[in-house]
């Protein structure tokens, strides 16, 4: 008999397992006002404080490093440890706000995820020609286009 209980709260918190994936895997794809892809977009970035946008640029640059420290802790090639590694180098958390909020006063850049103006302003920032953010920000809104449909 507690063979059989065991199995049946095996399979019940093996389904309540599953639901619970799937229901992030619905978040993570979550297209509305504030989420692309389920990623957070400008609308909320408006919405921010100050404050508020320099403690998300922290969070990032704090999850690069360690990202980058797990990659040498795996002793994986310097090569992989700076493809994951987006700060420009030499510029302060306030010149990453400042981009991404002028990035964020275009209105048809307003839908684009957080993370990828974090991604262009770190491109910018490196000194990329205006070809190439132009050929980034066309390739941004274009994806957002695309989870719209």
């Amino acid at each position: 008999m507690r063979r059989l209980i065991r199995l049946i709260l095996a399979f019940t918190m093996l389904g309540a397992s599953f639901a619970v994936l799937q229901a992030q895997t619905d978040e993570r794809q979550k297209t509305d006002e504030y989420h692309t892809k389920g990623f957070l977009t400008g609308r909320m970035w408006n919405e921010l404080s100050e404050g508020g946008k320099v403690m998300y640029i922290n969070g990032l640059l704090d999850g690069q490093d360690l990202s980058v420290l797990t990659l040498q802790d795996n002793k994986i090639s310097k090569q992989i440890q700076q493809a994951v590694m987006y700060y420009a180098d030499g510029y302060r958390v306030d010149d990453y706000v400042k981009t991404i909020n002028a990035f964020y006063k275009e209105p048809a850049n307003v839908r684009v995820p957080m993370l990828w103006a974090y991604k262009y302003a770190s491109t910018k920032l490196k000194g990329a020609s205006e070809a190439k953010l132009n050929e980034l920000v066309a390739n941004y809104r274009q994806q957002v286009a695309q989870a719209k449909e």
